[in-house]
């Protein structure tokens, strides 16, 4: 995840364990991670793993399929780093589309642009 981009709050800079140690806590799984494989360049916006659940796939840039979207969200993470580019598409049908449109965050991603059609191949 070295190489994933930052998604998370800009306030989040690590005071809490700084915090944490001057009141003597004690620290536990600090090497966990929340990643995110659906996350849209350059818009900087979350697409809902939702689509993936309703039978979305994920293809890199070569066209192909690369893992099990069922794993979910965080686990898709490491897989779309491991692509080309680390770079994967988000494929679905209007059907998934017309579900997506429940989802403050796919509504947001779609209207920074990180949302495109194409017609039937």
């Amino acid at each position: 995840m070295k190489t994933a981009t930052y998604a998370g709050h800009v306030g989040n800079d690590g005071s809490a364990i700084l915090w944490g140690r001057q009141l003597g806590a004690d620290f536990a799984d600090l090497a966990a991670y929340q990643g995110h494989g659906s996350w849209a360049i350059p818009q900087g916006a979350l697409l809902t793993w939702g689509l993936m659940m309703e039978g979305g796939v994920q293809v890199n840039t070569l066209g192909r399929r690369f893992h099990d979207e069922t794993l979910g969200y965080s686990e898709a993470s490491v897989s779309v780093l491991a692509q080309p580019g680390a770079v994967a598409w988000c494929v679905f049908d209007d059907p998934i589309l017309a579900f997506a449109q429940d989802f403050p965050d796919f509504r947001d991603a779609r209207a920074a642009g990180s949302v495109k059609s194409a017609s039937d191949a």
